[in-house]
């Protein structure tokens, strides 16, 4: 009788994410075009999260992030592997 085995397969999130900055799409990406995040600090504050997207380096801070909902910025801290309870500054 042939055995059956299964793999847990990591689910891949799909979540597309928009940027604006001054009125204007600063950036929009998938977020598996997401890599190499960094939590960016000052005086040992966190102020921002930084990632490279498509080749490009881009730093969002609170007046970006803020316009993420929970779960989307849940979701991007996991894809990038970074603490983000850091940068949540007390979000509604």
């Amino acid at each position: 009788m042939p055995a059956t085995t299964y793999k847990s397969l990591n689910s891949i999130p799909s979540l597309i994410i928009s940027v604006i900055e001054e009125g204007k799409l600063l950036v929009s990406f998938n977020i598996t075009e997401a890599k190499q995040g960094k939590i960016m600090r000052s005086k040992n504050k966190a102020y921002a999260l930084r990632c490279e997207i498509r080749g490009k380096t881009y730093s969002f801070e609170r007046e970006h992030l803020d316009i993420l909902s929970q779960s989307e910025r849940r979701t991007l801290y996991n894809w990038l592997k970074v603490d983000g309870s850091e940068l949540n500054w007390d979000l509604a």
